[in-house]
């Protein structure tokens, strides 16, 4: 999975945070302030690994200073170097399948999976509520 922020679609493949539910840190701090339920234990913990995953990325940049900067190549050099050979271009666009309904399913499979962590997380919490 990618984690991405609150920007980006709920998608297969890539976990966003829930919305209109507490999100950042400072958000849970202080006297009474630990998530109330799944939503909020599953924002809590995206907002803390999303924020290890930058930090990361900045020792990197500091370490390696070219990943500063935007590669000097064209796209479909960067995704034959990552693929390993040239992908073949889709030729003809009425084989597609019918987007807003694949969409739609893959969509909610994502909201499903979200949800099926968050709940999982949310299960662990309470086993596990002495240790916090």
């Amino acid at each position: 999975y990618y984690l991405v922020d609150k920007g980006y679609l709920n998608t297969e493949g890539f976990i966003a945070p829930y919305q209109g539910v507490r999100y950042q840190h400072y958000e849970f701090r202080g006297a009474n302030q630990l998530p109330r339920n799944a939503k909020e234990l599953f924002n809590h913990r995206h907002c803390f690994l999303r924020n290890a995953i930058l930090r990361s990325f900045n020792v990197l940049k500091t370490r390696f200073p070219i990943l500063k900067l935007a590669p000097q190549y064209s796209f479909q050099i960067q995704r034959d170097s990552v693929g390993g050979s040239p992908v073949e271009e889709i030729s003809d666009i009425d084989e597609l399948p019918d987007v807003p309904m694949l969409s739609s399913i893959q969509e909610q499979l994502a909201f499903s999976s979200r949800d099926s962590i968050a709940s999982s997380m949310w299960d662990d919490f309470l086993t596990k509520w002495d240790e916090w």
